[in-house]
């Protein structure tokens, strides 16, 4: 797995954190959470925030207002928001293309 997270030059989540290490890493985040996620919780973010930073990757993460988990699944319609589903795509969008096709980061 460490080879894997040598290799990737951008990552993007959509809802969760998870506790890792992220020093070998060489990808720069982007990151999409809800408002109202029972999964994500306020001190999860931070610690996620503080994990890259240590490691010194860029990561721009973004909070919906309104939102809850699953919000990005069209299928879920309980929990889809369009608004907010469209706005974290055309993000990733441009984060991937500034970053892979423009050799931005």
């Amino acid at each position: 797995m460490r080879e894997i997270a040598e290799a990737l030059p951008a990552v993007v989540a959509f809802y969760g954190t998870r506790r890792q290490e992220y020093a070998a890493a060489q990808a720069s985040y982007l990151g999409h959470f809800a408002e109202h996620d029972p999964y994500v919780t306020a001190s999860g973010l931070r610690d996620l925030v503080k994990s890259l930073r240590k490691a010194g990757r860029p990561a721009t993460l973004h909070t919906y207002a309104g939102t809850g988990h699953w919000f990005f699944e069209r299928e879920r319609t309980d929990a889809y928001n369009c608004e907010a589903a469209e706005l974290a795509w055309q993000r990733t969008l441009r984060f991937l293309g500034d970053l892979l096709v423009n050799g931005e980061a």
